[in-house]
């Protein structure tokens, strides 16, 4: 994936932000983030539960191996294989979103940037606008605002889970959130697997439910 110093320039005058990670230094990328992520969840740990820590976790090799394992997870050891497969991470106004790019000589243009931003727009309006709002209004009437780890989508919920060592208590927040307003979902894991989705039933039901909680 290439962009040119002058497509990033122009992208920029229109308020749009573009990041991505070069191929050569993707598996460089993907390594820290890992040990970010395994060190990050031991200390997280840590200085949450502090002397408390046998309640959790009888020995520290026991911590040690959760933390591989989370940082498997949030990491994706399937992706840490797929050098040659970046994401453009794209933003305007307070929207950010990626894409998956599978062709690694592929030029990205002004154009194509436009398009996506486009496409992501139309996705954010009329009705499945409208059910991502209040999907939004349900996370802030529980006090989660703009949060790049949890956040509304057209479908109900995503939590982040790349490089995001709270991933584990984000998910369990978010299911009490719904269950506790007996709102019907289902999960499933993003293509890319560093998104752990949250399919809300749209059934009319449903609605009633989220209108009210």
């Amino acid at each position: 994936m290439r962009i040119s110093k002058e497509t990033l320039e122009a992208l920029q005058a229109q308020g749009i932000k573009v990041r991505w990670y070069p191929e050569e230094t993707f598996k460089e990328h993907w390594d820290n983030c890992y040990e970010q992520q395994r060190k990050g969840y031991i200390d997280y740990y840590k200085d949450t539960v502090g002397d408390r820590l046998g309640d959790l976790f009888k020995t520290m090799a026991d911590l040690e191996k959760r933390a591989e394992e989370h940082a498997e997870m949030t990491t994706n050891s399937k992706a840490l294989n797929r050098y040659d497969a970046p994401v453009l991470y794209v933003s305007y106004g307070d929207r950010t979103f990626a894409k998956k790019e599978n062709v690694k000589s592929k030029e990205i243009t002004v154009e194509y940037v436009q398009k996506l931003v486009e496409r992501d727009k139309k996705a954010f309006s009329g009705a499945y606008g409208d059910f991502a709002r209040k999907m939004e209004q349900l996370l802030k009437s529980h006090g989660i605002g703009r949060n790049f780890c949890i956040y509304p989508t057209t479908y109900g919920i995503g939590v982040w889970l790349f490089c995001n060592f709270s991933a584990d208590a984000d998910i369990k927040r978010v299911d009490s959130i719904l269950n506790e307003q007996g709102i019907e979902f289902r999960n499933e894991y993003s293509e890319a697997q560093w998104v752990w989705r949250y399919i809300v039933s749209k059934a009319e039901a449903n609605r009633l439910k989220i209108d009210k909680a």
